[in-house]
């Protein structure tokens, strides 16, 4: 058989069989020739880079954090580099229900992006820490959704979960208003994608920290 015809078979394989790998049909034609097996490469790494950058589906402002079971992991942010949201009514809506309305200037700030997966079975554990506790309050907030949902806000039209945190209008007995913010999102027997966001009062800027645990 010619090095065309081959390709050509090999290619007509992938199609008909309709198989998620080329390598797999270069196996099931019994094609070893370092013609097949080279294209199968390439084919393979090609679909690899591709579905790597789409599977995401979250924009590129939309940090990705990686994250491994029973381990706490930290990253290091700033306000300065987040947009501001001006509609705050995705919030206040019952198929979130992330925060009320009269929070909203709890959120004024810029607010930057996050991103993390949540196994089944699984409890995220996050914290915000500013680097100055004393200067104007930071807010944190993360929701849950849909593996193939990437919905961002202000574009969330409802979510599993949504919980937020940020300083409260009186002192709450038994709490030390430190500046550190939590939440916490769990999975019973379904896999989410969660989007963190870490925002503030009008006039919040600076560092902080995010630190992540996930308990299963």
């Amino acid at each position: 058989m010619s090095k065309l015809t081959r390709f050509s078979t090999f290619f007509m394989s992938c199609a008909l069989l309709a198989l998620t790998s080329c390598g797999e049909a270069a196996q099931m034609l019994g094609e070893n020739s370092a013609l097949v097996t080279e294209v199968a490469n390439a084919v393979e790494a090609s679909s690899g880079s591709s579905s790597s950058s789409s599977s995401t589906g979250f924009p590129a402002k939309v940090k990705k954090i990686n994250i491994e079971a029973n381990k706490t992991f930290e990253v290091k942010g700033n306000l300065d580099e987040g947009e501001l949201i001006e509609d705050l009514s995705w919030a206040d809506r019952s198929s979130t229900a992330c925060f009320p309305g009269t929070q909203f200037s709890k959120f004024k700030a810029k607010h930057v992006l996050y991103h993390t997966d949540l196994p089944p079975q699984s409890i995220l554990n996050i914290k915000l820490i500013p680097d100055n506790p004393e200067g104007p309050a930071m807010s944190l907030y993360a929701y849950q959704i849909g593996t193939t949902n990437y919905s961002v806000v202000p574009d969330l039209g409802s979510a599993v979960s949504c919980e937020a945190d940020h300083i409260n209008d009186r002192p709450v007995r038994g709490k030390v208003e430190d500046g550190t913010r939590s939440v916490k999102l769990n999975a019973t027997t379904n896999p989410y994608n969660v989007v963190i966001g870490v925002t503030g009062v009008e006039g919040a800027s600076g560092g902080y920290t995010i630190q992540i645990e996930l308990e299963q």
